[in-house]
Formats: C-alpha cells, sequence, structure tokens
C-alpha cells in the first residue's frame, strides 16, 4: 500500500478591508505580541466580527502568525514604525505573494491585469477584493505599482505613498 502525499493547501489570498488590516498594523505596535491571535483577541483589537476570520485568514496568508494562531518573526518586525515598518512590510509582501511577483510586474501591469490574476490562482469571487487589499498593502509597502495612483507631494512634485491613518 502506497501512502501519496496530499498537495499542500492553497491559501485564499488575502481580501479583508484595508481599513481592517490598517486598524490592525497600527494597533498591534502599542501592544505585547500575545500568545495567540484568534478572533476574540482582533474583536478586543477593535476589529469587527464580520472582519474577525477574513483578517485572521490573511493574517495567516501573509505569514504573519501559523496556522495555530501563533505569532511568527514577521508578526514581531511589524510592531515597528516609519522605515523599519514599511522595510518590513515589503518583506513579507515579497514572501506571501511571490507567485504574483515571479509572473507579474507590479509597477508596469493594470489593476486589470493584477485582478485576473487573483482569479486565475485563488477565487474568481474574491479576486477584485484580493487585489485591491494587495495594491494598498503594497502602496504602504513603499511598492510602486502602476494600477495604483500615488499621491503628489506638493512641495517636490514626486510622487509619494497615501498617508498612513
Amino acid at each position: 500500500m502506497t501512502t501519496e502525499a496530499k498537495p499542500a493547501k492553497k491559501r485564499i489570498a488575502p481580501y479583508v478591508t484595508a481599513a481592517s488590516m490598517s486598524a490592525f498594523f497600527d494597533h498591534i505596535r502599542n501592544v505585547k505580541t500575545p500568545d495567540v491571535v484568534d478572533s476574540g483577541l482582533l474583536q478586543d483589537y477593535g476589529i469587527s466580527q464580520s472582519n474577525a476570520f477574513p483578517l485572521l485568514s490573511s493574517l495567516k496568508f501573509l505569514g504573519l502568525v501559523n496556522d495555530r494562531g501563533k505569532p511568527t518573526e514577521a508578526f514581531r518586525e511589524l510592531q515597528t514604525g516609519g522605515d523599519e515598518f514599511v522595510g518590513a512590510l515589503k518583506g513579507v509582501l515579497e514572501t506571501a505573494y511571490s507567485d504574483l511577483f515571479s509572473r507579474l510586474d507590479v509597477s508596469r501591469d493594470s489593476k486589470e491585469k493584477i485582478v485576473n490574476f487573483f482569479a486565475r490562482n485563488y477565487s474568481p469571487a474574491t479576486a477584485v477584493k484580493a487585489a485591491s487589499l494587495f495594491l494598498d498593502l503594497c502602496g504602504e509597502a513603499g511598492i510602486k505599482t502602476a494600477a495604483q495612483p500615488r499621491q503628489k507631494d506638493a512641495s517636490d512634485g514626486e510622487p509619494k505613498a497615501k498617508p498612513r491613518p
């Protein structure tokens, strides 16, 4: 009798609202690293019950918590601010979305192409939301994308990432 290895379960691409993800990032800067991140903790952090499950799923996809909800080293690296946070988030995104970055050039490809990537490789039902979150996270991480307009700084005319709330 041979035992075939089960293929690794493919995670659903994150589709939580950018506001929930941003609120989570803002909150973890001011608290001790928890032993476990679960829906109850997220609700304690002010995340609505309806967003707790999608956020938890997103944190697992991004490698910020493991399958049991235990925070990873990447989680701890995001408990920072400024350039350190931006650099850590960029590393998280490059790892979690490595398949997307290996197939697309986000600095040149349209939002439609990114949405189509999520539809083909994850779920057509959540592709638009997943692409929107991805592009928002890229903006927070300083990753230039053609699909997301940048705000202009009035002082120098150079594009800059949108400000964090």
